[in-house]
């Protein structure tokens, strides 16, 4: 034989159907799991949640409604090369650029990262030059990242 009885929640609403189970020393007496009570479930409808009043009858209310979940907007993705113009236009917002143009402008006229960022077409996320220019200047991956997000924005 077994027995039905209601599982609430911590507000004392209807949460399950639970059965409770013969006391194994006392076999007259059943053992109800925590939280339950000795009632019959209530017949449920689409849309209601109950709970017990003083006499121990179900009242059946409106379901609230379920919890709104902010819409989880991924981060942009970083571009990993952008032209020329988007660089420097992202620098110059960033109030970068002459900092930038003057650390090239001092590597002696042979070093191929000044000649890169002199007149390569694109710069690119993962080139030597941006990588030791951005370290040079102190330029944190994070601010690297959100330039490179401009740029491509422009």
């Amino acid at each position: 034989m077994e027995k039905i009885v209601s599982q609430l929640d911590g507000e004392g609403y209807f949460l399950a159907a639970v059965e409770a189970v013969r006391s194994p020393l006392e076999p007259r007496q059943w053992l109800i799991p925590m939280g339950a009570v000795d009632v019959e479930p209530p017949i449920q409808e689409q849309g209601k949640r109950y709970r017990l009043d003083e006499s121990d009858s179900w009242v059946e209310e409106d379901a609230p409604p379920p919890p709104q979940h902010p819409e989880v907007i991924p981060p942009p993705a970083i571009p990993q090369s952008v032209t020329r113009f988007q660089a420097r236009a992202a620098l110059v917002e960033a109030g970068l650029l002459e900092a930038v143009n003057a650390y090239f402008s001092a590597l002696p006229d042979d070093d191929l990262n000044k000649l890169a960022w002199q007149e390569a077409p694109t710069v690119r996320r993962d080139s030597d030059a941006t990588r030791v220019a951005a370290d040079a200047l102190g330029i944190t991956v994070e601010q690297m990242d959100a330039l490179f997000v401009r740029a491509g924005a422009f």
